[in-house]
């Protein structure tokens, strides 16, 4: 029998052939509930239900990990900078100090140089008075050479 044939006399066949048995009864109950449209409007409606319930779960599902994988970009950026940082300090810091050593060193070369010319000057009977014209020194530092 198609369910379209059915009609509220045909349930009341089936009720009566059910006779008081209660499993029979909520069968024919449930497809009554099913021809009349009622049941299927409330699996339609549940359906609805349940797809807007799915997008929003999946909707919070990507809000959480949008954030939580900003977070960690936030976090993995900053602790990239301070390395970068540490490591051009470092480089800084190791120029700077190379750059002032030669400086230094020239400037030491440069004293032991003319320290060894005013050796050669009193050497060669030079007096502290010439030798300071020369040098441009005053005769107490010639002296101390």
């Amino acid at each position: 029998m198609m369910l379209s044939m059915l009609n509220a006399d045909s349930f009341d066949k089936l009720r009566e052939i059910a006779n008081g048995n209660e499993e029979a009864l909520g069968i024919i109950k449930e497809l009554e509930s099913i021809v009349n449209g009622d049941s299927i409007m409330t699996a339609y409606e549940q359906e609805i239900i349940n797809r807007k319930l799915q997008r929003s779960i999946e909707a919070e599902i990507a809000e959480r990990a949008t954030a939580k994988g900003l977070e960690k970009g936030h976090e993995q950026g900053v602790q990239q900078g301070i390395e970068q940082g540490i490591e051009q300090g470092i480089e800084q810091g190791i120029e700077q100090g190379i750059e002032l050593g030669i400086e230094q060193g020239i400037e030491q070369g440069k004293e032991e140089k003319t320290k060894e010319i005013i050796r050669n000057m009193k050497k060669n009977n030079l007096t502290l008075e010439q030798i300071s014209s020369i040098t441009g020194l005053s005769v107490e530092e010639i002296e101390k050479i």
